[in-house]
């Protein structure tokens, strides 16, 4: 269903057999309306205005037109909200859906990065996504020796940002990065373009990685891969020192069309980010049902505040 269709924009509705609670709004007015033409006879035994002032019937009118108009926007959020509610727009957007995949081993913790290896993939990850052209999907997973999903796919920008918060070094010794490219290849698999981005000092010690390209290739994903950390190493506080194995991460990259970055610092791993990104003219779409519900239960609250206050004055 197209809804103004000549600005480019429209309203597509999943389940749009609840539009007809829309027939709600004419009902209520109908009913003020006729609420009304009793007040109005009212108004014909009180001719005198001072009169109807001092009985509050003016502020009474105007306040109950308040609440008519307040009713009628939740009875639309509402409605629109259980209709599946998606707005379509013509904007700038990503090419790709991508999946961050974070390596959180225990190498991670080496300090060739300060503070450490980790909290610069974290702020660099969550600046890439900050960075998203609107409506670009984005999941966020971790890996050491299992993986987890710390955020499923979607374009709700915030909702990643405060779980990357959450990521923390694993308690599973390992680094599986055949695993995490097969998470992340389920959470893409109804994607058309799909990019998976590695944040790794490359360390693999589980899985083949014959396997996991091969994997990548049969599935159309496109594996970017960073590797964080110098050459050299850094002291992982556990005794022994961490180096960048940059060999499996080219590998990975080269052999699924993917782009391979090393990064030293975090002005060096922005720079990767921005890189990865390839903007193009697309058709956005947006699922509001969730922020429709949410302003529906504000103003049910609103609306039962203010109208159980309304004939007492606060100080």
């Amino acid at each position: 269903m197209a809804i103004f269709s000549n600005l480019g924009i429209q309203l597509i509705f999943d389940y749009p057999q609840f539009i007809i609670g829309l027939v709600l709004i004419p009902i209520f007015v109908f009913i003020y309306l006729f609420g009304m033409f009793y007040k109005n006879k009212r108004t014909i035994d009180f001719p005198n205005f001072e009169a109807l002032r001092r009985t509050g019937l003016t502020e009474v009118h105007s306040r109950n037109t308040f609440y008519l108009y307040m009713f009628m926007v939740i009875i639309l959020c509402l409605v629109l909200s259980l209709a599946g509610t998606r707005i379509s727009f013509n904007s700038n957007s990503g090419d790709y859906s991508y999946v961050l995949a974070v390596d959180n081993s225990d190498s991670m913790r080496a300090k060739d990065l300060e503070p450490d290896r980790l909290s610069v993939s974290k702020i660099a990850a969550k600046n890439f996504i900050s960075n998203l052209p609107m409506g670009v999907k984005v999941g966020v997973i971790t890996f050491s020796g299992d993986v987890k999903i710390v955020s499923s796919l979607d374009n709700y920008k915030l909702g990643h940002l405060g779980k990357i918060d959450s990521i923390d070094f694993s308690d599973v010794a390992g680094t599986n990065i055949r695993d995490a490219v097969l998470l992340g290849g389920e959470l893409l698999k109804k994607e058309k373009a799909k990019s998976i981005i590695i944040i790794s000092d490359g360390q693999i010690n589980l899985g083949n990685l014959s396997e996991t390209i091969e994997y990548a290739q049969d599935n159309s994903l496109v594996i970017n891969t960073i590797a964080i950390g110098t050459v050299s190493g850094g002291d992982t506080g556990y005794g022994f020192i961490s180096k960048t194995d940059e060999l499996t991460l080219k590998s990975l990259a080269f052999n699924t069309n993917g782009r391979f970055f090393s990064v030293t610092n975090t002005r060096e791993m922005n720079i990767s980010f921005d890189e990865m990104l390839s903007n193009s003219a697309g058709r956005i779409e947006i699922n509001i049902s969730y922020y429709l519900l949410m302003l529906t239960i504000i103003l049910i609250t609103l609306y039962w505040v203010l109208y159980n206050f309304r004939f007492r004055n606060f100080p």
